[in-house]
């Protein structure tokens, strides 16, 4: 039996807004070297009406620091690929790199491959910790603490 071609329709997706609310990179070129650490604090009131401070703490390594500005062109074609493939799999496979800096546009030369893996290595080394900053849509109430990598 042949299989059938997912389209648009077939796929069920979900927004993690948090990923669009809270900040994953910086936002400025010239990043000062000592800075490997975006925090935002704030306070939310929990379903039962308690009142819970809430953090966003993102860290990047010290060998490769926190994500850039341009690095959101990587995360952005790293999600089209992987729709792409029917979000099948966590496994990732991008069989023509040329192709992905050219959806980019970013120059397909010994420039853009550096700066692919620089913002590869960026991305993967970056750990977020999460304290009531996420909802849990089931419980229709905040999370009290997540921790994860973006890759």
């Amino acid at each position: 039996m042949k299989k059938k071609k997912a389209t648009r329709r077939d796929i069920t997706t979900k927004d993690e807004m948090n990923l669009a609310e809270y900040p994953i990179q910086l936002l400025t070129k010239d990043v000062p070297e000592e800075t490997k650490t975006i925090e935002w604090h704030g306070e939310v009131t929990l379903k039962d009406g308690e009142k819970k401070e809430a953090s966003w703490v993102v860290t990047g390594s010290d060998k490769y620091g926190l994500p850039r500005y341009p690095d959101r062109d990587v995360i952005l074609a790293i999600m089209y690929y992987w729709y792409r493939q029917g979000f099948k799999s966590p496994e990732l496979v991008i069989d023509n790199i040329a192709d992905m800096l050219r959806l980019m546009k970013w120059d397909v030369n010994e420039k853009g491959y550096k700066r692919l893996k620089e913002a590869l290595d960026r991305l993967v080394h970056t750990g977020i910790s999460a304290t009531y900053t996420f909802w849990d849509n089931e419980n229709k109430d905040y999370m009290p603490y997540i921790s994860f990598n973006l890759f």
